[in-house]
Order: structure tokens, then sequence, then C-alpha cells
């Protein structure tokens, strides 16, 4: 899923007025029983947006020490 921000941002900058400029539809994790559909938007400002329902695999937190 995290890639396809990155797909985008390339699309919206290598193609802004091809098939897929205004974004596109993903499905995938049907093969191992996680079937998800993510939704790419790219916006009048070349601005990529990722969305979808999402499930939690992992939950945690991260705290960074500071020297």
């Amino acid at each position: 899923g995290a890639a396809n921000g990155l797909i985008a941002a390339y699309i919206a900058q290598a193609d802004p007025n091809g098939a897929l400029a205004d974004g596109y539809t993903v499905s995938q994790g049907r093969e191992i029983g996680r079937d998800a559909v993510i939704e790419v938007v790219i916006d009048a400002e070349r601005r990529v947006w990722v969305g979808g329902r999402t499930h939690t695999i992992v939950d945690g937190a991260l705290t960074w020490l500071r020297d």
C-alpha cells in the first residue's frame, strides 16, 4: 500500500496528463486472505492522497532517546 504513494507521485510528475493523472484504484492482499482496495487520488495541485479501509496488523510505539 505504501508504495502506491510513491508510484502516484512519480505518475504526477512524469505523466501529468496521462490515463492515471487523476488517480487509480488498487486491489491487493487477496492471495493471503487480506483483500483490500486502495484508492489513490492525485489532486489539481499534484498532491497524492492514499486511502481505503485498513486492518491493524501490528501496533506499537517508538521512543527516540536524545543525547
